[in-house]
C-alpha cells in the first residue's frame, strides 16, 4: 500500500527477525532531547563526575507563568537524561556558564540574572555537589541598575580563585568584574564603563591576547556601531580603557581560539545581520582587521571546536532565521572554508561544541527556544555529521512520497513544487543518500495559491513502472504516468469536489479486489471521502463519495473486520473523532462508525501492533494551546470492525500532523513516526510488539515538516526519512533527509 501527506504508511520488515536484533533507532539527524520550556544559553561540564559531559541549559516558560530558571541534562555517552531543574530564578535568566568556584574540584555554576526581569543584574553561584545536584543559590550584585546579559569566567588578578565578569546593558552600558574568594562567594563588583552609549554590550570572553599572562575580554557590541571591545587587564582584576575594532553589522556574539595557528588568541564574531567576522591576533593585544564570512540567516551565537579531528579550529554559528546551524571548517590559515548548513531546530538560541559521546572529537549543541528542546550534532570525524543539510531551500514544497522511479532497486524522492502553475519534482537517489538535480513534471495550470498538496505511488496502468498520484486542490487528483527513468507522462484527471488547501490525504489501495490499485482522498470541505476504482490503464471509473464528519483529514487503510475487503479509517479534524468506513469489497463502503477522541486529532495510521494478525488503529492526541506533550492513542482491533479502549503514549510535541508505521530500527516490531509540525522535528516510537511504545526519541528536521516520505534511499536495507518543511512565520521550504544510521542486525 502506497500513501502520502497526513496519511499511514504500514511498511513490511526489511529485515529477518530470527537474529538479535537492535532495540533502538537512529537517523543521520540532530537528535533533539525535550526540556519542556525554552532553553537559552547553555555551559557544559562534567556535573556529576562519571565521565562523561553533561551540559547545564537557562530555561523559561512563558506568561502566565514567566519563570525562569537552569536545568541539567547529564549526558549518558549516548544521549542525556530527562532534564532535571536546579534552579528556578523569580528573575529574568541571561547567561551560565561553569566553573569550580570553591575549589573543591566539583564543577559549579554562574548564572546571570536581572530582578524583577529589567534589572538589576545579578551573578548567582550555585555549588555543585558532584552527584548532578547543586546546593541554594548565592547572588552577588554587579553593582549596576541595569539587567546583565553575558558571562565570562577567568582568574583576573592572579590569586588562583575564579572571577567572573559580565556585561550590563544600558543605561549603565559597561563591565562588571566580580574577583573571587575561592569559596564561592565574591567581593563587591569592579563597575568599568565602556563609553560606548548608546550602543549596547551583549557577550563577553576571556583570553590571554597581550601574552603577558594576565586575562583580557573582548566584549561584542551589536549596534548602531557594530565593533568589538578589547579591553587589557591588568593582573589585579581591572581592565584597561576599551579598544575598538570595527567588524560586520550586528556583533552578537564572540569566542576566541587559534584560527591561524602562530600562538596568539584570534577571535570570532557572529553578526546578527549575517556572516561571521574573523579577526587575527597580532600576540600584543591588537587585531589585524576583520575578515567576513557567510554562515546561515542571522547568526546568533557561535562556538569553537575541531570537528574534522585535523587539530585546526572550527566554527560552528546558531542561526535563528535559518533555522539552522552552519559550521565554517578552518584551513589553518586564518580562513575558513564555504559554510556547511545542517537543520537546528525551529529557532536555535545558543550553541556549544564538546566531546559529547567520548571518541575525542568536537561535536555540538543548539538550543531550540521554540521548540523546548537541545538538538545535540555528533560529528564523525571527517568534515561529516550524523546530520543532513536540507535540500531545495527556498522552493515552496507541500508534500513529498518515496519510490524507486527508474527500477534501480533503490528509493527516490518526489515532492510537490506548490509555485504557480505547480509541478512535480522527482529527484533520483545516488545510491547513497544524496539524490541528483530535479526531475519537473508539470501540472495542471493553477491561479493564487497552487495546488498539489498530497502524492501517492503506485503502477496505476500496470506497465511496470512507477506512478504518482497527486492530490491536487485546484483540479482533483492527477496522474502522472511513469516513463521508467524519473520522467512522468501526464495522464487522467480526476475531479473530487473542494479537497481543500492544507488537509488532504491521498491513500492507494485495492478497494474492489481486482488486483488493480484504486485511491480514497479526504475532501475535507464537503465530509467525504471520495473512493475511484482503476481501470488498470491509469483510468478510473465509480468516483463516489462516502459521508463522515466534520472536516476529514488523515487515512488509513486495512482490514479491520478481517472480511477480507479493505476498510477505512479518517481523522475528523473538528468533530474530534475517527470514522471507520467498512467495506464491501466492491468498492463502496458501510455508513461510516464514529470513534469519539475527546481531542482535536490530524493524523492516523493502521498496523498489527501487538502480533494477534489483527490491525491495530493509532492516532494523535492534540490537546491545543501550544500543548508540548501531545500522545498517541493506540485502539487495539478484536477483528470484528471494534476496538478496544485506547492505550496513550507519550508522543509527539506542537501539532503532530501525520503518523508512518514502519519497522525502523529491523526488530520485526511495527514502530510510529511522527510530523511534529510546529517543533520542527520527527519523533520516533519504538513498539515491543506487544502493542506498548517506547518513549518518544526525536530528531531535528528543517522548518515544520509537513509530508514524510519513507524508503531506503542509500541502499543499505534499514528505511530513511525525508519530509517536506513549509514555513512559519521564522524559516521557509526545504527538503530534510534522514538516512537511517542503526546498527544493522
Amino acid at each position: 500500500m502506497h500513501t502520502s501527506a497526513r496519511s499511514i504508511l504500514v511498511l513490511s520488515a526489511l529485515l529477518t527477525t530470527n537474529q538479535a536484533l537492535p532495540q533502538s533507532v537512529s537517523f543521520l539527524a540532530p537528535q533533539e532531547f525535550d526540556v519542556g520550556e525554552q532553553p537559552g544559553s547553555m555551559a557544559v561540564a562534567d556535573f556529576n563526575r562519571d565521565g562523561v559531559n553533561d551540559i547545564a541549559v537557562v530555561i523559561s516558560t512563558p506568561p502566565p507563568v514567566a519563570s525562569e530558571g537552569v536545568a541539567i541534562m547529564l549526558g549518558l555517552g549516548s544521549g542525556f537524561e530527562t532534564p532535571q531543574i536546579v534552579y528556578r530564578a523569580p528573575a529574568a535568566v541571561f547567561s551560565v556558564a561553569a566553573g569550580d568556584f570553591n575549589g573543591d574540584g566539583i564543577a559549579d555554576l554562574a548564572v546571570v540574572a536581572n530582578a524583577p526581569f529589567s534589572g538589576p543584574g545579578s551573578v548567582v553561584i550555585l555549588l555543585g555537589t558532584g552527584d548532578g545536584t547543586f546546593g541554594e543559590p548565592s547572588s552577588f550584585m554587579t553593582g549596576t541598575s541595569s539587567p546583565s546579559r553575558g558571562l565570562a569566567l577567568g582568574d583576573f588578578n592572579g590569586d588562583g580563585n575564579l572571577d567572573a565578569v559580565a556585561t550590563n546593558m544600558g543605561p549603565s552600558n559597561s563591565l562588571s568584574v566580580l574577583l573571587g574568594n575561592g569559596d564561592g562567594s565574591f567581593q563587591p563588583a569592579n563597575v568599568i564603563d565602556l563609553g560606548i552609549a548608546p550602543a549596547v554590550p551583549w557577550s563577553v570572553a576571556a583570553a590571554d591576547f597581550n601574552e603577558d599572562g594576565q586575562l583580557d575580554v573582548v566584549v561584542a557590541v551589536p549596534g548602531p556601531s557594530h565593533f568589538v571591545c578589547v579591553l587589557l587587564g591588568d593582573g589585579k582584576g581591572g581592565l584597561q580603557p576599551p579598544v575598538r575594532y570595527e567588524t560586520g553589522v550586528g556583533a552578537l556574539a564572540v569566542a576566541v581560539g587559534d584560527f591561524n595557528r602562530d600562538g596568539h588568541f584570534d577571535v570570532a564574531v557572529a553578526l546578527g545581520a549575517g556572516g561571521v567576522s574573523v579577526l587575527l591576533g597580532n600576540g600584543d593585544g591588537t587585531f589585524q582587521p576583520a575578515s567576513n564570512y557567510d554562515a546561515g540567516v542571522e547568526p546568533i551565537w557561535l562556538a569553537v571546536g575541531d570537528f574534522n579531528n585535523d587539530a585546526v579550529p572550527d566554527l560552528v554559528v546558531a542561526n535563528y532565521r535559518s533555522q539552522d546551524a552552519s559550521v565554517l571548517f578552518g584551513n589553518g590559515d586564518g580562513t575558513f572554508q564555504a559554510p556547511f548548513n545542517l537543520d537546528a531546530g525551529s529557532s536555535p538560541q545558543w550553541v556549544v561544541a564538546a566531546d559529547f559521546n567520548g571518541d575525542g572529537i568536537s561535536d555540538f549543541a543548539v538550543s531550540d527556544y521554540l521548540g523546548a528542546n537541545v538538538a545535540v550534532v555528533l560529528s564523525n570525524g571527517d568534515s561529516s555529521f550524523r546530520a543532513r543539510p536540507s535540500l531545495l531551500r527556498g522552493m515552496p514544497t507541500w508534500a513529498s512520497v518515496a519510490g524507486d522511479f527508474n527500477g534501480d532497486g533503490v528509493s527516490d524522492l518526489a515532492v510537490s513544487n506548490n509555485i504557480v502553475p505547480g509541478a512535480i519534482e522527482v529527484m533520483l537517489s545516488r545510491g547513497d543518500g544524496t539524490f541528483g538535480e530535479p526531475i519537473s513534471t508539470p501540472l495542471p495550470g493553477c491561479a493564487g495559491q497552487c495546488g498539489p498538496v498530497a502524492l501517492a505511488v503506485a503502477d496505476f496502468n500496470r506497465d511496470g513502472e512507477l506512478d504518482i498520484a497527486v492530490a491536487d486542490a485546484n483540479v482533483g487528483i492527477v496522474i502522472l504516468l511513469g516513463n521508467g527513468d524519473g520522467t512522468f507522462q501526464r495522464g487522467a484527471i480526476v475531479p473530487v469536489g473542494n479537497i481543500g488547501f492544507n488537509t488532504a490525504s491521498l491513500v492507494v489501495s485495492d478497494f474492489n479486489g481486482d488486483g488493480i490499485p484504486d485511491w480514497a482522498v479526504s475532501v475535507e470541505r464537503e465530509n467525504l471521502v471520495v473512493v475511484a476504482l482503476g481501470n488498470g490503464n491509469g483510468t478510473f471509473r465509480s468516483v463516489r463519495g462516502f459521508i463522515v464528519e466534520s472536516d476529514p483529514e488523515a487515512i488509513a487503510v486495512a482490514d479491520f473486520n478481517q472480511d477480507g475487503f479493505q476498510d477505512l479509517v479518517v481523522t475528523n479534524l473538528f468533530s474530534n473523532s475517527f470514522s471507520l468506513l467498512l467495506g464491501r469489497g466492491d468498492g463502496t463502503f458501510e455508513a461510516a462508525q464514529s470513534h469519539d477522541l475527546q481531542h482535536l486529532s490530524r493524523a492516523i495510521g493502521a498496523g498489527d501492533f501487538n502480533g494477534d494478525g489483527i490491525p491495530d488503529v493509532v492516532v494523535t492526541r492534540d490537546q491545543g494551546g501550544g500543548n508540548r506533550h501531545n500522545s498517541v492513542l493506540v485502539f487495539l482491533g478484536n477483528g470484528d470492525g471494534t476496538f478496544q479502549p485506547a492505550a496513550v503514549f507519550p508522543g509527539g510535541i506542537y501539532n503532530p500532523f501525520q503518523i508512518v508505521v514502519a519497522d525502523l530500527n529491523g526488530d520485526g516490531k511495527q514502530d510510529l513516526l511522527i510530523g511534529n509540525a510546529l517543533a520542527n522535528s520527527l519523533s520516533v516510537l519504538l513498539g515491543d510488539g506487544e502493542g506498548r511504545f517506547e518513549p518518544a526519541m526525536t530528531f531535528a528536521t528543517g522548518n515544520n515538516p509537513n509530508s514524510i516520505a519513507i524508503g531506503d534511499f542509500n541502499g543499505d536495507g534499514m528505511l530513511d526519512l525525508a519530509s517536506a518543511n513549509i514555513p512559519t512565520d521564522v524559516g521557509g521550504y526545504s527538503i530534510s533527509v534522514l538516512l537511517n544510521a542503526t546498527p544493522r542486525p
